[in-house]
């Protein structure tokens, strides 16, 4: 990161520049673990975290998803379900842990929900003159009244880390541009990732569409609505990025809407870690995913900005390590050269019920890997929410 730092929202409120600082602190000195749904999804009863139930301990990183705020009746998540959300991001930030939100919107055209989201021209249909404009400042006014409502047990402003419109280079979301298939291998196992049945032409924003999407979702929250508690996170997804230190970058910056409505460069990325479909050898896997880190890492850099896997998959037998993926893989990656350790954190997604193996969730301690996450989150580059500084 440069020395000077701007952020995306100019009038960040103390706790958001706070957040921003502890990042800078931890830059190059650790990393931080994170996990999606932590409390929300688990395997184990008796216990509110599967991480805790595998560790003694939780998550660095809390992930949350804002997917039907706006639209209740239609995804089943009434005011209950978001009231519990609240409640989980105010005890997790009090831990000392740091709170990132994506949103899984559901199509401004025809309501349709996660595996049903597409729909040609979505995002024309929202930007200002568009004939969907008015319903997308109604479902922005809903998430700016809940991103408000976050607030700390003394009435403080609880900072967040918001990624609104992730993996937008893919095909699978109305938001979308369309990915990169120049490199065949990558396109085949993107068509394997479970999106299946979601791709083609209906996933037709342009880059500036995109850019213009945005940018008025960002100005709208912050100066209409007066969100001033939320640091901007990008994060296209890696299948869509080609593999070469080349074409890195150029293929991580399209449709990027500029320094001034992005704080943090994320990377989802399950193709280098989880997918076993991926081609190549344990080692070539080893080095793809080093190759991201450090490419991340160097563009984030380039733009004075925190760099974070946004979201991960789980290492598993791919990596050529089956019995210990988060001590010789995952932990071994982060710490593998100085730019690997600028990634700040590294969100897993949500646990399944379906046990392991899977390219999502963590392991519990009765799993074959829970002895290897126990030793990762003990002593590993990647801390856990009891060896953060805070």
């Amino acid at each position: 990161m440069q020395d000077a730092i701007t952020f995306a929202d100019p009038h960040l409120c103390a706790a958001g520049r706070a957040l921003a600082a502890r990042l800078r602190r931890a830059e190059g000195r650790y990393a931080m673990f994170g996990h999606q749904e932590d409390e929300q999804i688990r395997r184990s009863p008796g216990t509110d975290s599967d991480v805790c139930e595998a560790t003694g301990t939780y998550p660095a990183v809390f992930g949350f998803d804002l997917g039907g705020i706006e639209a209740p009746a239609a995804s089943g998540r009434d005011a209950a379900h978001f009231d519990r959300m609240r409640a989980w991001i105010r005890r997790d930030h009090e831990r000392g842990g740091i709170v990132t939100i994506s949103w899984h919107s559901r199509n401004p055209i025809t309501g349709g929900g996660y595996g049903e989201n597409l729909h040609p021209g979505s995002v024309a249909v929202v930007l200002p003159g568009g004939d969907r404009h008015g319903t997308w400042c109604g479902w922005l006014d809903t998430v700016a009244g809940f991103l408000r409502s976050l607030t700390d047990s003394q009435g403080n402003a609880i900072p967040v880390v918001f990624r609104p419109f992730h993996e937008h280079n893919g095909d699978w979301f109305w938001w979308c541009i369309g990915g990169q298939d120049d490199d065949p291998a990558e396109a085949a196992a993107a068509q394997r990732d479970g999106h299946t049945g979601q791709f083609g032409p209906d996933a037709d924003a342009t880059d500036d569409q995109f850019a213009a999407l945005w940018r008025f979702t960002v100005a709208y929250l912050r100066d209409r609505c007066e969100v001033h508690n939320v640091l901007y996170a990008i994060s296209p997804d890696r299948s869509r990025i080609r593999a070469d230190r080349q074409a890195f970058a150029a293929d991580y910056l399209r449709g990027y809407p500029g320094d001034d409505v992005v704080d943090v460069f994320g990377l989802d990325d399950y193709i280098d870690i989880g997918r076993d479909d991926n081609p190549g050898t344990p080692e070539e896997v080893f080095a793809g995913f080093v190759l991201s880190l450090e490419e991340l890492a160097k563009v984030a850099r380039a733009h004075g900005k925190p760099a974070a896997m946004t979201e991960i998959g789980t290492p598993n037998a791919m990596a050529g390590v089956p019995e210990h993926p988060w001590t010789r893989f995952l932990d071994r990656g982060a710490a593998a050269s100085d730019l690997t350790r600028r990634v700040l954190w590294y969100l897993t997604w949500t646990n399944s019920w379906h046990g392991e193996p899977n390219i999502y969730g963590t392991p519990l301690s009765t799993d074959p890997t829970g002895p290897d996450f126990l030793r990762f989150a003990r002593q590993g580059y990647v801390r856990f929410l009891d060896r953060v500084e805070r």
